[in-house]
């Protein structure tokens, strides 16, 4: 645990670095620019900033632009495209922001891999990515190397660990369902996880796929019993 801790300091440190090195007032002194040239943000997730947790955690970053004298309209702009919980529709919108030639990429989650696949030269920060390494964006937590920076939970080693919790919780336990997105990229590698996890703990899983919200609710509605709730077919 502490080398992950240790690993995900590393990220986090960096991610300040890169996006300072990458800012618009650092790039504009890099290339002479006026002090009136206007900037080009990119946002790229999956979940509006109408959704309420979601507005929340961009209204933080967005406050942290203009605590350090940014401001939306003035000396930048900010290109939002967000995929409304599908994430087949991510690439488009990353290509979409390459495009529009914005200057930095702030992905949120897993649609970093998307930016990464769009371009190899626009900086990219990601937030909250849960395999970085894994997902091929850096070369190790110390040393990201290319285009991309940010923050990593590493979530797909702590599944396992999730399990045996649950395990030592409900001593009995034998059978437990798992929610997965297969449209999700990270969702592959975790599962993977909790598969190899399950066979050491003597869990069996039953894996439920789930695309959109109410999808889950659909999953959930049966009314046989085994290890809690057998979903039903959807």
């Amino acid at each position: 645990e502490t080398r992950k801790v240790h690993a995900c300091h590393h990220v986090h440190r960096r991610s300040h670095r890169a996006a300072l090195h990458h800012s618009p007032r650092r790039a504009a002194r890099r290339r002479g620019a006026a002090a009136s040239e206007v900037f080009r943000l990119g946002l790229l997730g999956t979940v509006p900033l109408t959704e309420a947790g979601a507005s929340r955690i961009w209204d933080g970053f967005l406050e942290g632009l203009w605590q350090l004298g940014y401001v939306e309209g003035q000396d930048i702009v900010i290109e939002r495209r967000f995929s409304e919980g599908r994430y087949q529709r991510v690439p488009a919108l990353a290509a979409e922001l390459v495009r529009l030639k914005v200057d930095v990429i702030v992905a949120a989650s897993y649609t970093a891999d998307a930016a990464k696949g769009a371009t190899s030269t626009i900086p990219i920060v990601m937030t909250n990515h849960g395999d970085p390494v894994g997902g091929g964006l850096v070369a190790s937590p110390a040393r990201p190397g290319g285009n991309v920076t940010g923050l990593s939970g590493q979530s797909p080693d702590l599944v396992g660990k999730q399990l045996q919790l649950l395990k030592e919780a409900v001593p009995g336990l034998s059978r437990v369902a798992a929610l997965s997105n297969p449209t999700h990229p990270g969702h592959p590698r975790s599962l993977r996880e909790a598969e190899v996890a399950g066979r050491s703990l003597k869990v069996q899983l039953q894996i439920l796929e789930a695309r959109a919200p109410s999808d889950v609710a659909c999953l959930l509605g049966g009314d046989e019993k085994v290890g809690g709730r057998t979903p039903r077919p959807c």
